[in-house]
């Protein structure tokens, strides 16, 4: 007989229940019969919470089963249990009288479900599979005791059931019902119904950005004790909290009345945290050569892998009051992973750490873990190890027969995560530079007081209550809680297209999804097993 669940997870189940359910699985049984083994009843009607031991579906009717494996003695009208491990409870009510109320339970539950019809037959059987009954008792019909002779083996325990069920039939016959066989299916998935619920997107998000606010407070609490060097490098990969470690450091110098020049190498970044920071000089590198020289008593550079080379350390120099060997500098970048521009002098990186105390922070304070296994597994980027767990969110990774499938399935998955309760403001769709137009095409049901394709500074006050469209390049250093990208043929051909990717996955906080194309596939594939080298896994 199939019985439910398929193994025992519980270690106190008893001695007596173990002997039962074994021979429930052994007895020969008709087709799509079943037995569930502790059946909650949370509908009991004088218990708060209860179980059955057993509850038997065949197309014959339902047959609940209590088990008593010890001692069962009735004496002045009371019942007396004792277990294996000479542990006694007296009670009331017998075993048979436990029974009817469990029998009670199941109907009521099963009405509860709204199952189509219900059983003509509904009984009830003890099982004493140690104990021998020798004595009739008035209120327990002998035909529904299946004591230790019942139980010696699988086909007389069958015996013994299939007597239970025939009193049962006859109950029933006599009381005038019409007999007649049950679906057993629906039955059972009226009882052990299976589903699968998902925590809603949206708090999910919220719980995860609660994780990104704790975490990158202990980092700049670490930060903040490095305050005493002059100069500090901090290398560290995408997420592990550089921006919000320097946003926080120009912060502090301000604290101190210093004239602070803060440089950040990626523009739309740099007019998003310019917003926040009074008082502080905030550029991005390409505005550097316009500033004074000898300026600044504190400089903050961030995505500060756009500036290592000898004219970039020069530019920064120069504006800096004793210059990078005598002044006060914060040098925050990602070397290994974000360079989009200029490529990272090996020289001038080492100039850089020879001159300041170097510090790589070990936690990825944005992404989820899955989100990081993913870039990792991808590509062989190391971006720290991250606590944040993911709340049952699992990144997506989708291919698609065509680019226009991959752009509509894209466009699918963002419906459904805004229909599920997700803000747009709290979502971004990356793409090729190229392919932006089209993207917002098949986003033509968000109008545009929901939606926006942001391509440089000109957008920063429009797009921050929208879903943004852009391309990975322009949304460096910053995050939204669900990132989609769409790596179309166009995707892959652009120059520093392994770059594109890795700052477009690491953007995300809750969520994220690919949807490849057919070059996107190949694409991705020759990064996973380049990347299966690098760390020695196997594909």
């Amino acid at each position: 007989m199939k019985l439910f669940p398929s193994v025992i997870f519980r270690d106190d189940t008893s001695d007596g229940e173990r002997r039962a359910r074994s021979l429930l699985e052994k007895m020969p049984a008709s087709d799509g019969a079943f037995a569930i083994h502790s059946l909650n009843l949370p509908e009991h009607e004088y218990k708060r919470y209860s179980e059955a031991d057993f509850v038997l579906v065949d197309q014959r009717g339902v047959l609940v089963i209590e088990v008593k494996g010890g001692v069962v003695r009735h004496h002045e009208g009371e019942w007396h249990f004792t277990n294996g491990r000479s542990q006694g409870r007296t009670k009331s009510e017998g075993p048979h009288q436990q029974a009817e109320s469990a029998v009670q339970a199941v109907r009521n539950m099963l009405r509860r479900c709204g199952v189509r019809h219900m059983p003509s037959v509904f009984g009830w059987a003890v099982v004493l599979p140690f104990t021998d009954w020798t004595t009739d008792h008035p209120e327990i019909p002998v035909e529904t005791i299946i004591a230790r002779a019942g139980c010696e083996e699988a086909t007389t325990f069958a015996a013994s059931i299939d007597r239970a069920f025939a009193y049962w039939r006859k109950r029933s016959e006599q009381s005038g019902r019409t007999i007649y066989p049950i679906d057993t299916q629906d039955y059972l998935q009226s009882l052990l119904p299976e589903f699968q619920y998902s925590p809603a997107p949206a708090k999910c998000a919220e719980a995860v950005w609660s994780d990104v606010v704790r975490l990158s407070k202990r980092q700049c609490q670490i930060l903040e004790g490095m305050d005493r060097n002059p100069r500090l490098l901090v290398e560290g990969g995408a997420g592990t909290g550089k921006t919000v470690l320097a946003n926080a450091a120009a912060r502090s110098a301000l604290g101190n009345d210093s004239n602070v020049c803060f440089v950040i190498g990626a523009p739309l970044l740099a007019a998003y945290l310019a917003k926040g920071l009074p008082g502080v000089t905030v550029v991005s590198a390409d505005q550097l050569q316009k500033l004074p020289s000898d300026a600044f008593d504190v400089l903050i550079v961030d995505e500060g892998q756009e500036l290592v080379t000898q004219q970039g350390l020069a530019g920064v120099g120069r504006v800096l009051k004793g210059g990078l060997e005598q002044g006060r500098w914060r040098w925050f970048m990602d070397p290994d992973n974000q360079s989009m521009c200029n490529k990272v002098d090996p020289d001038s990186r080492r100039r850089l750490q020879d001159l300041a105390t170097c510090w790589t922070p070990p936690h990825n304070v944005r992404s989820t873990r899955e989100i990081v296994k993913l870039v990792q597994e991808a590509l062989g980027a190391d971006i720290g190890i991250s606590e944040i767990d993911g709340r049952g969110v699992k990144p997506r990774v989708e291919v698609k027969t065509s680019d226009r499938d991959a752009l509509d399935w894209a466009a699918d998955y963002i419906r459904g995560k805004i229909e599920s309760g997700v803000d747009p403001k709290d979502i971004v769709m990356l793409g090729a530079p190229q392919d932006l137009p089209e993207i917002r095409r098949c986003l033509r049901w968000l109008p545009d007081s929901e939606a926006i394709i942001v391509c440089g500074i000109q957008d920063i006050e429009a797009m921050q209550q929208r879903l943004i469209i852009t391309d990975p390049m322009t949304f460096r250093g910053l995050e939204r809680a669900w990132t989609i990208i769409v790596a179309t043929e166009a995707f892959t051909r652009l120059e520093h297209s392994e770059s594109y990717l890795y700052v477009g996955m690491t953007r995300a906080n809750a969520g994220l999804a690919i949807s490849l194309g057919p070059a996107g596939r190949t694409w991705l594939y020759n990064f996973y097993s380049r990347a299966a080298v690098m760390t020695g896994a196997t594909k």
